[in-house]
């Protein structure tokens, strides 16, 4: 069942920033097999990227695409141009934060882990625009 996992997962990473709204909206009844640690661990990824790329507030939505479930977390950052967009899934690439801690390692290891599920990862990013992680499994 993916919205436990999810509601667990954004209570904690809320607890980093208790200022910052995470909002959570997710189908009720949605399950996929695969690893329930896994997804916590891509969930954790993504929405500390959100808090650290971003001022405003996170959401998180979970629902049925076609025979996948389509997990989205949207933050409302500056967003990326698409040359930087292209490298965001290689390992130890960093972006215009090079100042903040990290080892440019999360998204590679979110890749990882979604695509050992059979799973697909995306991310969808303007300057201006924020980004929404896209993750399907």
């Amino acid at each position: 069942d993916v919205q436990p996992v999810l509601e667990e997962t954004c209570r904690q990473i809320g607890q980093l920033e208790p200022e910052r709204k995470i909002t959570l909206s997710a189908a009720p009844g949605l399950t996929y097999t695969g690893d329930r640690d896994a997804l916590k661990q891509v969930m954790i990824i993504a929405l500390d990227n959100a808090l650290k790329h971003s001022s405003g507030e996170i959401n998180v939505s979970a629902e049925q695409k076609d025979a996948q479930v389509e997990i989205r977390v949207q933050d409302a950052g500056e967003g990326m141009p698409p040359e930087k967009l292209a490298h965001i899934f290689d390992r130890f690439f960093r972006g215009e934060d090079a100042a903040e801690p990290g080892f440019g390692l999360g998204l590679a290891i979110a890749r990882s882990l979604v695509e050992a599920q059979g799973g697909k990862i995306a991310m969808e990013s303007e300057p201006g625009q924020g980004s929404t992680l896209i993750v399907n499994l």
